[in-house]
């Protein structure tokens, strides 16, 4: 294995692990988000251009690139993992690009590996969304920034953030992080920040340029931004965290939550004992500020930010990239054993925990679809959300025959939970067991699991039956 690691056995097991992780962690269509940029997308077919009539139209690199996906693969679900795929390709390049320009090929190579198995973005290979994106401009402009000594990388790199704020306006915070180095690097540093601003209001200004245009207004995205969730004042999503008071609760986050698995822990420590091998970068301190500064400004902001956004894993994806980048560069310093046994240790961890994901979170949805495609001459009943959130898949299928329960003339409802007599159900649909459920059902050994451990393992969403509702 160490020859491997020698010679050009790196793409192979970048390849390998990276395929692994996205199977285990695949999701899919969602009926959430990635719902709302299909539908944004379709506008630039209907009615173009389209200024955006909600938060997610207006994140024109995220539904531009869906635009491109369904232009080539038309309205199906390959178009929506296409998408979803390219931006995780994305970010696993620009990441091991950066690790590459800060300390050589190892060093890329091993953040590659961290990257395409890190939970918090491999689940996202699956889900249109703008995480992704978001991160990749982000990086993608630390690259150009950080890499290049021209003065247009400079302006280059404010273009790239500009496009990372469309993305999502939460990049601007992870921006304010670069007033870091120009208040404490010297003049040269100053010079190519003041570059990357002009590059930034290039594309903010672009945009506001169209939205006067289109719609006579150039503050039209910020006006929707304004008052997006405006209802939101909760510290947390409780679903995957641990919290004990909001003082440490953004840092429990990243230490205990599935979406980064061991990383925080061992990047701290690198960080904590000073392992961390600076004079070997490339750039040198200024690479260390403009990074750190960035990553740093995103979670301090966001985390004091806690009763407008959710303590969600994602809004850290910048951290938990910057983290991954000091464990890759501290591993590319170590033995090859060294190296092979850290990184078994991070992606072994990593693939479990994306093993334990549900993999159907809308299984009522995909079970209401399933059962309209099976009875397509039966008029099917389905709860008011339930039915709303399969529309997408409806429409892909061609399956008109869906209507919001009550609905007198169906025949036949699908049912989450408790049913009536048995002799009134039609079908039965089981959610989809957890990768790691699929494992130790093969294995035969799922019954020895305890059965609130087995529900959620085996069957994590639940079961939805087909019944009737009128006599036969």
């Amino acid at each position: 294995m160490t020859m491997m690691l020698r010679n050009a056995g790196w793409p192979i097991l970048l390849a390998v692990l990276g395929i692994a992780a996205v199977w285990a962690g695949w999701v899919g269509f969602m009926a959430s988000d990635d719902g709302l940029y299909y539908y944004a997308a379709l506008q630039w077919f209907t009615n173009p251009p389209a200024p955006g009539a909600n938060h997610w139209a207006t994140r024109f690199p995220v539904v531009l690139g869906f635009v491109g996906s369904i232009a080539m693969f038309g309205r199906s679900l390959l178009a929506f993992h296409l998408v979803s795929l390219f931006w995780y390709l994305a970010i696993v390049g620009v990441t091991a690009g950066l690790s590459w320009q800060l300390a050589g090929r190892r060093a890329g190579w091993i953040a590659a590996i961290l990257a395409a198995t890190l939970p918090v973005i491999a689940t996202n290979a699956s889900i249109v969304n703008c995480d992704l994106p978001e991160a990749v401009f982000l990086v993608g402009g630390l690259w150009l920034l950080i890499g290049g000594r021209q003065t247009r990388s400079a302006l280059f790199a404010g273009c790239s953030f500009g496009h990372a704020v469309l993305c999502r306006e939460t990049a601007i915070l992870a921006l304010a992080g670069l007033a870091i180095p120009f208040l404490m690097r010297g003049a040269a540093m100053r010079r190519r920040l003041l570059l990357v601003g002009v590059g930034i209001v290039l594309v903010l200004g672009a945009e506001m340029l169209f939205q006067y245009w289109v719609t006579g207004n150039a503050f039209h995205r910020y006006g929707i931004a304004a008052n997006h969730d405006s209802h939101i004042n909760r510290p947390a999503n409780l679903e995957g965290n641990f919290l004990v008071h909001p003082a440490i609760d953004p840092l429990l986050v990243l230490l205990v939550n599935d979406d980064f698995g061991l990383l925080f822990w061992i990047g701290g420590a690198v960080l904590l004992l000073k392992r961390l091998p600076t004079g070997a970068v490339r750039s040198g301190r200024d690479a260390f500020f403009l990074i750190g500064g960035m990553a740093l400004a995103s979670f301090v902001v966001i985390s004091l930010l806690y009763t407008k956004l959710v303590l969600n894993p994602r809004y850290f994806s910048l951290a938990a990239i910057a983290m991954l980048l000091v464990v890759a560069l501290w591993l590319s310093r170590q033995t090859n054993r060294t190296v092979l046994g850290v990184l078994a240790l991070i992606v072994a961890s990593n693939l479990l925990l994306l093993s334990a994901t549900n993999r159907d979170p809308r299984w009522s949805s995909e079970a209401l679809a399933t059962a309209a495609r099976t009875y397509p001459r039966a008029v099917i009943a389905g709860d008011s959300d339930v039915v709303k959130r399969a529309e997408i898949l409806l429409t892909i299928d061609g399956s008109p025959n869906v209507r919001i329960a009550p609905f007198a003339s169906a025949p036949l409802r699908l049912v989450i939970g408790d049913v009536g007599p048995a002799d009134q159900i039609v079908a039965v649909y089981h959610a989809p067991p957890t990768r790691i459920g699929q494992v130790l059902d093969a294995l035969d050994l799922s019954q020895v699991l305890p059965e609130r451990v087995r529900g959620r393992v085996m069957s994590p969403s639940g079961t939805a039956f087909l019944v009737r509702t009128k006599p036969s």
